[in-house]
């Protein structure tokens, strides 16, 4: 049977063992090409697979292998520019080896070609770089990658010998399978090339744009697009039942918060609670039924004023989002997004509707001036709500005496008012100031 009448008996075995995987495969645009000898991920986030040699493997393999590949996408292993390539190779394959292997049992002919962590912890040893079996086992890409010298002389044969997904990178003709081939400019030009599967129109767009030289904006997008889609597909396997221990500490990683949310909004949740107590005979005391009773008038909302402008790079506005995130699994926020005007306010119940809601509906990159967002909030917040405001810091009216008044207003209503800061520190009567560092963008 050929890989194009196997293909959807591929994805259904898929479904049925790892939901997360057959979802970020379902979206990935897949070529049948000869210009390849076996498989690779593109510049453009194309997976570019051999016929002749996918045709050749087991079942099991072929499932693995896909796998393998669309997991450097989901994890933006490619268009890595200025990277040492072999390094590169070694920490990305090791990390999605040990992913994929979690939820898919590759045959042992192909397990004994994989790099894998084992490999990783005997490039430490030979190199006397001294990390634990259960520190390595925890390392991102990024971190294996800063760990191994520069200088290393790494035999490549002895980790990519007759290796299954050895690729062809376009400047490197080596091997390894987080290499990138840039056949942006004549991928399916060929009458034997063929799409064996068109991926998600969202992230891809139309076939007519399978050839495309992607811009720089057009790559930082779709970097995005498959953020999003790794996220949505960890959810749909958290839905589904158990979650892998390394796939949560991965994805986990990815969102993690630079601010301790669950203890700063906790407190000022607590606090904003407390303040919304009043004391009632109605409801006896739990302690003596001769004393008042606490009941609760209000529930505090948490209104986000989130900076969308000119001066917010997509590495802060990731960063931001990570924080929303983080702070919708405690609570129900109010995300107003800002940059010399006001837009319109999302409204996000869960983690789950800051990917869905939030993330693909955000307007912004002009001027940065705070007062008709503080004159919004204002108006639209209750006694006792939270605010929090994320922005870089530069606010052009930041010291208007009507914008100061309001920064005055709106502390005074809530039950706990929170200004963080990229970069400029900022001190404001009533506000608690929190400052974020920026992510380091050598990683990203």
């Amino acid at each position: 049977m050929g890989i194009k009448e196997e293909f959807p008996q591929l994805k259904a075995a898929l479904l049925l063992r790892s939901p997360f995987l057959a979802s970020l495969l379902m979206r990935a645009r897949i070529i049948l090409t000869d210009k390849v000898p076996q498989m690779a991920v593109t510049d453009n986030y194309l997976i570019l697979v051999n016929k002749k040699f996918v045709e050749s493997l087991k079942f099991e393999d072929k499932v693995f292998l896909l796998c393998h590949q669309v997991m450097h996408l989901a994890l933006k292993h490619v268009n890595r520019p200025g990277l040492n390539h072999l390094k590169w190779t070694i920490a990305c394959d090791a990390v999605v080896n040990k992913l994929v292997m979690e939820m898919i049992n590759p045959s042992t002919w192909l397990k004994e070609r994989l790099i894998t962590m084992n490999d990783v912890l005997r490039l430490f040893d030979a190199y006397n770089i001294n990390v634990s079996r259960e520190d390595v086992e925890k390392m991102s890409a990024e971190e294996i990658y800063s760990l191994l010298p520069d200088d290393a002389d790494i035999d490549i044969d002895v980790f990519l010998q007759d290796l299954p997904m050895q690729t062809q990178d376009s400047t490197n003709q080596g091997n390894g399978s987080s290499s990138t081939t840039d056949t942006s400019s004549d991928t399916a030009s060929a009458g034997r090339d063929e799409v064996l599967q068109e991926g998600d129109t969202e992230i891809y767009g139309d076939e007519s744009k399978l050839n495309a030289k992607l811009s720089l904006n057009e790559k930082a997008r779709m970097e995005d697009l498959w953020k999003d889609a790794l996220i949505k597909s960890y959810m749909m396997q958290k839905t589904a039942g158990k979650v892998p221990g390394y796939l949560q500490l991965t994805v986990n990683r990815i969102l993690e918060p630079k601010i301790s949310w669950n203890i700063l909004l906790r407190e000022a949740v607590r606090y904003g609670y407390g303040r919304t107590l009043i004391s009632t005979y109605k409801k006896p005391s739990r302690k003596h039924d001769s004393l008042p009773g606490h009941a609760r008038y209000t529930i505090p909302d948490v209104y986000i004023m989130l900076d969308t402008s000119g001066s917010i790079d997509k590495y802060m506005l990731e960063q931001f989002l990570s924080e929303i995130y983080a702070i919708a699994k405690l609570s129900a926020v109010h995300v107003i997004p800002w940059d010399a005007t006001v837009y319109k306010p999302i409204k996000a119940t869960s983690p789950r509707e800051v990917i869905n809601k939030l993330a693909p509906n955000l307007r912004g990159g002009g001027g940065t001036v705070i007062y008709d967002a503080l004159v919004y909030v204002n108006a639209q917040m209750k006694m006792r709500d939270i605010v929090i405001i994320l922005t870089d810091g530069i606010i052009s009216d930041l010291d208007e005496p009507n914008t100061q008044m309001l920064f005055d207003d709106i502390a005074t209503k809530a039950s706990a008012a929170i200004f963080v800061s990229t970069h400029n520190v900022v001190n404001i009567p009533k506000w608690r100031f929190t400052k974020l560092s920026p992510l380091d963008k050598t990683v990203r």
